[in-house]
């Protein structure tokens, strides 16, 4: 690896399946670190969205917690270890929310409608109104 040029580098960084493990590859010596440092943000774009499902959620949090100023993307190797951790936790959040609110909401039976909903349209505008008929 030390003989590779930094371009190659990057599309090994960039062909990994999470963040996770790009960490792991930029931990392992200081070249791949400092690879990873100095690409940071392309290396970001290219591996984020296909393994944080949840990733402008983590953002915000990250926004939210005043790591950075807006929900593009981290800018620093500090943000994206927090935004790794993040998004951890909106996941175990959602899944929480899915196991404890969504099976019982499930579970009720909706309101009995003896009317069925109908559209109309607003004369001279083109808004959609429901009314029950």
């Amino acid at each position: 690896m030390q003989r590779l040029p930094p371009e190659l580098i990057t599309k090994i960084f960039c062909a990994l399946p999470s963040l996770v493990d790009v960490v792991s590859l930029a931990a392992t010596c200081r070249r791949l670190r400092d690879i990873w440092v100095q690409q940071l943000a392309f290396i970001y774009r290219q591996v984020a969205p296909g393994c944080i499902e949840c990733q402008s959620d983590a953002l915000q949090l990250l926004v939210d917690q005043g790591a950075i100023k807006s929900s593009t993307a981290p800018s620093s190797v500090t943000d994206v270890l927090q935004l790794i951790r993040n998004a951890h936790i909106v996941e175990r959040s959602i899944d929480q929310f899915n196991r404890e609110i969504v099976c019982k909401v499930q579970r009720e039976k909706p309101p009995v409608r003896t009317h069925p909903i109908c559209f109309t349209w607003s004369v001279g505008d083109s808004v959609e109104w429901f009314r029950f008929c």
